[in-house]
């Protein structure tokens, strides 16, 4: 587990696996929660989080969800929790919760919504907690693909920008999460748009279509299945083929409401009814379906005289275990890529590099946007709070200045204002220059204290 402290982020640096995670804080700089000063589009941000890193498939798919659950989902947990934003997330690498609250919930309070059986301290152990700045370096990381398994794959982006619209059109979304997940969006547009970046031409189905090439001398004449209509299922469709696949079948539930997808993608759409009798001519089968259930079961397949490979890329699995069992059945689930996905990444570590140094400068640019935006408040505050008093003391001579005409009680007036004004601009100059700087937010925080706008 990591927890990351609040204050000025410094450094966020991530190894090839996230075991070795090192976030730097300026612990100087001391959040003042829920007061108008401290940042409120970073400070407040929370993550909570289980991926592939920490844990096996066998544990993911217990706490994932899928999309048609999300609504309820977030209802069920603002109203448990408190929480005043979410945005939830469930992928085959990974479930997380980004939220805002005026509380800390635990760690098995987010995961138990899903009907998480793990021990408390269990769940906590393979969790990963960020707050702050951390919460936004993170999630460009995600959404750029390089906290991915298969590192730069590019599904990652729409599965987060699906989840971030859900929760946006649910009210979960709002004033801190809607301008982080579009700066998200926008730096990972950034980073793929380098067109000397090779990262971003991987995929978890190119995984499984290497290690299938690795026992089929050509795909050429193999007959393949593919089980779903999603995007996985499209990327698979594609990856096949790039590799000389011919003979390819996609089988959905209802084939009838899917004729688009087919003929987008130019395949044969069958039945998923239909795969017992498919599997026994089928030499690769790629399952990517999203459900609860196994949709591939040892008693489908019967005697073998040829190997068959299965790739079960869902999360929940789609394929029992016990399919591995079975004579010249080869079953790989989305886990047994990884020595794949290592070996791409130790040859793409100059591009993912590149990548990060993108990504730094962009976290960098939006932590000082944010930053200079309450600079902006504290700026205004101190003015009102200034010009107030001003117009108090104005107020209470007034009385004294009988003799005065109402033109000279003008200039009276007018003169306080400028005086207001020439005091409030170097102090207002400063703040607005400390803002951009590393440590303007403790600036800032220290500011709203000297000049009496922080309240205890």
């Amino acid at each position: 587990m990591c927890l990351c402290g609040a204050g000025i982020l410094r450094r966020y640096a991530v190894a090839s696996q996230r075991s070795s995670i090192l976030i730097t804080v300026n612990t100087a700089a001391q959040s003042i929660w829920d007061t108008p000063g401290d940042t409120p589009l970073i400070d407040p941000l929370r993550l909570v989080g289980v991926d592939h890193n920490a844990a096996k498939v066998e544990t993911r798919e217990q706490i994932s969800f899928q999309l048609d659950e999300l609504d309820s989902l977030l209802v069920k947990l603002r109203a448990d929790l408190g929480l005043r934003e979410i945005v939830a997330l469930s992928t085959c690498n990974r479930t997380e919760f980004y939220w805002v609250a005026d509380s800390e919930p635990s760690v098995a309070d987010f995961f138990d919504a899903l009907g998480n059986k793990q021990a408390p301290a269990t769940i906590e152990a393979l969790s990963y907690q960020y707050r702050g700045p951390a919460v936004a370096a993170h999630l460009f990381r995600v959404v750029s693909g390089l906290e991915s398994m298969i590192v730069g794959e590019t599904q990652i982006h729409h599965q987060v920008k699906r989840s971030y619209e859900i929760a946006r059109h649910a009210g979960a979304s709002q004033a801190c999460f809607n301008v982080l997940f579009q700066k998200a969006f926008e730096v990972a547009k950034t980073v793929r748009s380098d067109a000397t970046l090779k990262l971003y031409r991987a995929s978890v189905p190119g995984a499984a279509v290497q290690l299938a090439q690795a026992v089929f001398d050509t795909l050429a004449s193999a007959s393949i299945v593919v089980v779903g209509t999603g995007d996985i299922a499209e990327v698979t469709l594609k990856e096949m083929r790039d590799a000389g696949a011919r003979n390819v079948t996609a089988l959905s539930r209802q084939p009838e409401a899917r004729t688009a997808w087919a003929e987008k993608n130019h395949i044969e759409l069958g039945d998923l009814e239909s795969l017992p009798g498919r599997l026994a001519g089928a030499d690769i089968v790629v399952t990517c379906v999203g459900t609860d259930e196994s949709v591939v079961a040892a008693a489908h397949i019967g005697r073998r005289d040829r190997p068959l490979l299965i790739f079960d890329l869902g999360v929940p699995r789609n394929v029992d275990p016990d399919v591995s069992e079975i004579e010249q059945v080869y079953l790989h689930n989305i886990d047994d890529l990884r020595g794949v996905a290592n070996r791409n990444r130790a040859r793409l570590q100059s591009e993912i590099e590149r990548a990060e140094a993108i990504i730094d400068k962009a976290l960098a640019a939006y932590v000082n946007e944010c930053r200079a935006a309450n600079a902006g408040t504290t700026i205004r505050d101190f003015r009102a709070n200034a010009e107030a008093i001003a117009t108090d003391e104005f107020q209470a001579v007034l009385t004294r200045l009988d003799h005065l005409s109402d033109k000279d009680k003008e200039e009276v007036r007018r003169l306080l204002s400028r005086v207001v004004g020439k005091i409030v601009h170097p102090p207002t100059e400063a703040m607005r220059e400390a803002s951009k700087q590393g440590d303007g937010h403790a600036t800032i925080l220290w500011a709203r204290r000297i000049l009496g706008l922080h309240k205890e």
